[in-house]
């Protein structure tokens, strides 16, 4: 995958498929620190502890082809930009993954179009509840769906005037604090 706004919509994409009702997405960009951190967290079903150790077991390996699956190739990602990927999980509870890389490392991929990504989730997947936390050293952006859905009565999350609304507001606040959305025009 080309920039890591396609692997979150992977990951993400199979929560909405094991079941969860809500996904929260984190993405931390700390330029002091030289980290970048993403993190996927949802309430689906979760993995047994021997689907988990399977997991970790194929996350170990150096070379990403031995699976066509999202995880390792996010983790080959995150390794190649001198950082790495953690998966939790828990059987009935939902899992965690999150990938955490060297900012500033020539290899890192460049976060993407990250508007396009959530609104291909919020409305591909539009009985979940998504939060989307962006944070930067110029601030923090925060979309919340279940909210969202509160204010909107009966009117649809993947109504088009509705998915316009929050694509532009999505894009609006990444314009405000994320420090590489000039990347993701």
């Amino acid at each position: 995958m080309r920039d890591l706004s396609l692997h979150i919509l992977d990951i993400a994409w199979n929560a909405v498929e094991a079941g969860a009702t809500r996904i929260v997405i984190s993405i931390d960009e700390a330029p002091s620190k030289d980290r970048l951190t993403i993190s996927i967290a949802d309430n689906g079903k979760g993995m047994t502890t021997e689907t988990l150790r399977a997991v970790r077991a194929t996350l170990s390996c150096a070379d990403p082809g031995v699976s066509s699956h999202g995880l390792p190739r996010f983790a080959q990602a995150s390794r190649q930009a001198d950082g790495d990927l953690r998966v939790i999980s828990a059987w009935g509870l939902g899992t965690i993954v999150t990938a955490t890389m060297r900012r500033s490392h020539p290899r890192r991929k460049p976060l993407g179009a990250l508007d396009e990504t959530l609104s291909a989730l919020i409305t591909g997947a539009a009985t979940v509840d998504f939060v989307y936390r962006h944070s930067s050293p110029r601030g923090t952006y925060t979309l919340d769906t279940g909210r969202l859905r509160a204010q909107l009565d009966d009117i649809p999350l993947h109504h088009f005037g509705v998915s316009s609304l929050i694509r532009g507001d999505v894009t609006a606040g990444l314009r405000d604090v994320s420090t590489e959305f000039q990347a993701m025009e």
